[in-house]
């Protein structure tokens, strides 16, 4: 099995322990000294990553409970779980969206912290910090317009990734569901918890 695989393994089976250091990753930013040089800047930037790394979970999350949900279709609560991931075809753009949400406030910070010792004087417009900021929004519309395209004008229920379902993976955990490609079971590592 591939390195991809066993993270996969990983993640899933140590779902709990995942989550928790995910929450004091983002509880930490609260902790960082306000002292330090552009702490806000830094402190941003470990809160985007961490946005980032959960992103990356959660897809890994994803798709395993897709697969799992759909070989499990006869229960009710794979059936409630299938209903809340976004379709396949809208996936992606669900993702870029979340992505996009993560760093926006990033990278809003760094222009302005790049471009302030560039004015000419303090009376001068921004217009680079504004381009910077106009780009994000202009982004996450076009991202949202495509999404709205792709699905015929229905309501938007999908624009962010839904959150992790318990059921789900407890019941992966529970059966001992493997990650193709992977070494062993999920109830191997399995601690009981759930996301």
């Amino acid at each position: 099995p591939g390195l991809g695989n066993k993270y996969e393994e990983f993640v899933l089976s140590q779902s709990t322990v995942i989550g928790a250091l995910e929450n004091l990753l983002r509880s930490s930013l609260f902790l960082m000294p306000s002292r330090l040089q552009s702490s806000d800047l830094k402190s941003e930037a470990v809160y985007s990553g961490v946005g980032l790394l959960t992103l990356v979970h959660d897809l890994i999350y994803l798709k395993h409970c897709r697969r799992f949900a759909e070989a499990t279709r006869s229960y009710p609560e794979s059936r409630t779980a299938l209903a809340e991931i976004p379709p396949p075809s809208c996936l992606t753009i669900t993702t870029l969206i979340s992505a996009v949400r993560f760093v926006e406030v990033f990278v809003e910070m760094w222009a302005f912290s790049a471009f302030r010792h560039r004015r000419a004087n303090q009376h001068e417009k921004c217009r680079r910090e504004w381009a910077v900021i106009l780009v994000v929004e202009a982004v996450k519309a076009v991202l949202k317009v495509v999404l709205f395209a792709r699905l015929r004008g229905n309501v938007l229920r999908h624009h962010a990734l839904p959150p992790r379902n318990a059921w789900v993976i407890n019941a992966m955990q529970a059966t001992g569901y493997a990650v193709p490609g992977g070494a062993a079971g999920l109830a191997d590592g399995a601690a009981g918890g759930g996301f």
